[in-house]
């Protein structure tokens, strides 16, 4: 259930919804097809290549300085590699299609490894994400 109040669900949410029905996701292991289907989650064209657009049109201001990611990779099993075609590609183009991280600033992402003790950086980028809604939508007046 959690999965319909994503982003991208919410984006394909059929009409009518029914939140009690059951849908199988079968992919079709083609990785090129994986990868036009993601992006078609993305409106690059809106941002008329503003270079301080990411997509849909929003406002993204360039990237600088070191950028923490908080992984949660599990084992690789190979058994479940199809089903991590997706989220890679998904991930992949928000980080390189999107916000525009090129050779340079992708040496500055901090990818940190989720653990089990209190050490993690979760909750604090969860505040910080929590805190991006104050960012305006609109570029900045000059």
């Amino acid at each position: 259930m959690q999965f319909m109040n994503s982003v991208l669900a919410k984006l394909m949410k059929p009409e009518p919804y029914l939140p009690d029905s059951r849908v199988r996701f079968t992919g079709s292991g083609s990785p090129a097809q994986c990868e036009s289907l993601i992006k078609t989650f993305f409106n690059f064209s809106a941002c008329a290549r503003k270079l301080e657009c990411s997509f849909n049109g929003v406002y993204q201001p360039p990237v600088h300085g070191n950028f923490f990611l908080k992984t949660d990779f599990p084992t690789e099993k190979e058994n479940n590699l199809r089903e991590y075609c997706a989220t890679s590609y998904y991930i992949t183009t928000l980080l390189i299609d999107a916000y525009r991280f090129d050779n340079q600033s992708w040496n500055k992402i901090v990818f940190e490894k989720v653990r089990d003790d209190d050490t993690n950086i979760g909750w604090t980028l969860g505040y910080m994400l929590n805190l991006t809604n104050l960012i305006p939508t609109e570029t900045p007046a000059r």
